[in-house]
């Protein structure tokens, strides 16, 4: 729902600010995240574990909740050592929903998601009303920026956002078919 991706991106965007993550492309699932990150100070696990305490506990709340919102198992950090890697995990997590089979178009998906338009702007996003006090510790605002790796800076954005949306539609239209075949 609208309040519940507000949230997902206000913690994602102030805990990417604490903690020197540079956002590269992410998707949210039911009980997980896929996420392309730059851990630039050595603090992704700190980044994880704030986003991840932030959204079960503003859901649990909401939701009138008690048990494990996320999934038990533990995260899967991977490095990404080529710039080919790199951009077959961005393509992956930015229509993960599709590769999945739970939509057929990435259009169609109502969590939060990258979408390639995103790559190289900055969102605003404001703080929920909904758990968190006004006069507490976070900001009214934080910004949600998804940018390009640095690896992948011989390319100026346009052309790395075209690149990315070939690969997407590439990736989904072979989902689609192999889902028809079925």
């Amino acid at each position: 729902d609208t309040q519940t991706n507000q949230l997902v991106e206000y913690v994602i965007g102030q805990a990417a600010d604490v903690y020197g993550i540079d956002l590269h492309a992410m998707t949210t699932m039911c009980d997980h995240m896929h996420m392309v990150v730059t851990d630039n100070c050595g603090e992704l696990p700190n980044f994880v574990q704030k986003v991840d305490m932030l959204i079960a506990r503003f859901l649990n709340v909401t939701q009138n909740c008690r048990e494990n919102f996320w999934s038990t198992a533990k995260p899967s950090y991977l490095v990404l050592k080529t710039p080919e890697d790199i951009i077959d995990k961005i393509v992956y997590v930015m229509c993960n929903a599709t590769l999945s089979g739970l939509v057929r178009s990435m259009k169609d998906w109502e969590g939060v998601a990258t979408k390639v338009g995103d790559i190289g702007k900055t969102k605003v996003v404001e703080r929920p009303d909904v758990y968190f006090r006004a006069d507490g510790p976070l900001p009214d605002t934080a910004e949600l920026t998804f940018i390009k790796p640095a690896s992948l800076y011989a390319f100026t954005d346009e052309e790395f956002r075209t690149l990315v949306k070939s690969r997407i539609e590439n990736a989904c239209q072979k989902t689609r078919q192999a889902m028809e075949q079925l």
